[in-house]
């Protein structure tokens, strides 16, 4: 029998989880409107400087982003706030010279649909939360982290001993690290859907996590089609 104490636990548990949603969707906004100013600058490095460019976005992008994680639970929800946008800033510094790149040989639409498209799918992985609500994603996190490890130890080890991979090889390892990234929104909406603490700290993490699925998949989809465009060349030329 539902007690009236139960009752208000749910219509409770209802409230914080709404809150948390609204503030988790706030700073993802924020992190991602960021992240793109970030990839718009990075696009505009002379190609003279990638180089250079490189090194220093890498010390800036490391940096930003052990801060935001070892941040103090005592600063003030401003600083944390700032460190996920100047973090989200980094990243997207971080990318910007190869989204440059790949837009001088794609075009600027194409990039375009890639980033909304990735958007979209990470809108319908959260719906997908949402209507398979007694699913519990966020169980899948340490297979995925795993996943991730042996995606870049694949990379390394064939970049070291194969000078890089084939083209079918290729595209078979972007579409499995398309898959990964694509399971991390689900990790990460069940995450916010099961999330107890309704703080901007929980919010501000899972934020930056679904961030980095969303940037990390944008990456493997450009690769899945320089994979491909090399694969449909190699046939060509056969």
């Amino acid at each position: 029998m539902t007690t009236s104490a139960d009752r208000n636990y749910g219509r409770d548990q209802t409230a914080a989880t709404s809150t948390i949603f609204m503030k988790t969707m706030a700073l993802l906004t924020a992190a991602m409107a960021s992240m793109g100013v970030g990839t718009v600058l990075g696009t505009l490095v002379p190609p003279a400087m990638v180089g250079s460019f490189f090194w220093v976005s890498l010390v800036l992008y490391l940096g930003s982003i052990l801060l935001f994680a070892f941040r103090k639970p005592e600063w003030s929800t401003g600083t944390k706030v700032f460190l996920l946008v100047f973090a989200s800033l980094s990243v997207g510094l971080f990318i910007g010279p190869v989204i440059g790149m790949f837009a001088q040989a794609v075009g600027l639409k194409v990039v375009l649909a890639i980033f909304l498209g990735c958007a979209g799918v990470m809108a319908l992985c959260g719906l997908a939360v949402k209507v398979f609500h007694w699913v519990r994603f966020y169980r899948m996190g340490t297979f995925l982290f795993w996943a991730t490890l042996g995606l870049v130890a694949v990379s390394l080890f064939a970049l070291a001993f194969t000078g890089g991979m084939s083209a079918v090889v290729g595209l078979a390892y972007s579409l499995i690290g398309i898959g990964i990234f694509v399971a991390y929104f689900l990790v990460g909406f069940s995450m916010l859907a099961h999330e107890q603490e309704n703080s901007w700290d929980a919010a501000a993490d899972i934020a930056f996590f679904l961030l980095m699925a969303y940037v990390n998949l944008v990456l493997k989809v450009i690769e899945f089609i320089c994979y491909l465009a090399a694969f449909l060349g190699e046939a060509s030329g056969s």
